[in-house]
């Protein structure tokens, strides 16, 4: 059932009560398109998606087949999965957020056996952002070249991709499976998301209908060989209707327990006027409180993001394969245009 967006227009639950929800909705999407279809200068590509209480109320693909669900490229907003594949291991009792990395992996350098999986998460362990895994297909090479590189302050926030590399090396390591099977065994195929997979996986568990880029040509990543530069940090390839259902789903607590979800929605670190939890964005806005994150890759110029704003209940997600306008991701610049339809 379409659901209206009482908090966009004050007069909306006069107009339901007197049957007329289909035709603001209708307005709505109207003005949502229009805004998409007036950045001419952008070429947007790619596929809309809002949902109020968890309820898609807009969907459109822009440059792609309107009938089909495409999967895009998340880039960062993979580091999602990969915080909420530590939680799940953290209830099965075989990892310990607050424990050192040491515990779990071998051949730990001194200088960064105090790094605890906490601090890998909340991008406080001191790596650096070098995805110094790129290119490496074997776990204890990758795992020797992350912590090979030298290390800032820990503690302080700094980005760091190595950091999520490291994580799915853990989880590799803990569970005896790839990461990718893990994420599939544990989230993709209990949830139903028939539309997302993973870099490398060489479609072993689903084929995904890819968003092939205009401007570049790198191939299905699905069919890429394995690579340590995409596990935990990026990698994961999603559409937009199973981001919502994943969304749904871990709010609803289907994913992981209450503690674990407040673990992940922690404000753990200070980042500038935001803080970060674990895999996400989060902060207070003029409409609420907001979980956030987005994720580019010029490689392939693919970028998404996803934006729900918890005391409305409502949920944004754009997916882009077109690249960068003026240099910023398409998906960001989109969604910004998008926001300003729901809240004027």
């Amino acid at each position: 059932m379409l659901r209206t967006f009482p908090f966009i227009f004050s007069i909306i639950i006069f107009l339901h009560q007197n049957g007329v929800e289909a035709q603001q909705l209708r307005n709505l999407s109207t003005r949502i398109d229009s805004v998409i279809i007036s950045q001419k200068k952008m070429d947007f590509g790619g596929a809309v998606l809002v949902a109020s209480e968890g309820e898609v109320v807009f969907y459109r693909n822009y440059k792609l087949k309107a009938e089909d669900s495409f999967s895009f490229w998340i880039g960062s907003l993979s580091k999602q999965f990969c915080a909420a594949a530590i939680l799940k291991l953290q209830e099965m009792g075989k990892i310990s957020v607050q424990e050192t990395i040491d515990n779990y992996l071998a051949n730990v350098p001194a200088d960064k056996a105090h790094i605890t999986i906490h601090q890998l998460l909340t991008h406080t362990s001191g790596l650096g952002d070098n995805y110094a895994a790129d290119g490496i297909e074997y776990s204890s090479k990758a795992r020797e070249t992350i912590l090979s590189h030298s290390t800032g302050e820990p503690g302080a926030y700094s980005y760091s991709s190595d950091g999520y590399h490291l994580l799915a090396i853990i989880i590799e390591e803990i569970t005896g499976i790839s990461y990718e099977q893990f994420l599939h065994e544990q989230f993709f195929i209990p949830l139903e998301m028939k539309e997302t997979g993973c870099a490398g996986d060489q479609k072993k568990w689903q084929s995904l209908l890819f968003a092939f880029p205009p401007k570049k040509k790198n191939g299905n990543p699905q069919e890429w060989s394995t690579n340590y530069g995409y596990k935990g940090a990026t990698g994961v390839l999603s559409s937009a209707k199973d981001l919502l259902k994943w969304k749904n789903a871990l709010l609803e607590r289907k994913v992981l327990n209450a503690a674990s979800l407040e673990q992940l929605l922690t404000r753990h670190v200070p980042k500038r006027s935001i803080h970060y939890g674990y895999g996400w964005n989060l902060f207070d806005g003029s409409k609420g409180r907001v979980m956030v994150h987005s994720g580019d890759d010029d490689f392939i110029l693919h970028s998404a993001t996803l934006r729900h704003y918890l005391d409305k209940d409502l949920t944004v997600i754009v997916l882009s394969h077109h690249g960068y306008y003026r240099k910023s991701p398409m998906a960001n610049l989109l969604a910004a245009e998008i926001l300003s339809v729901l809240f004027p």
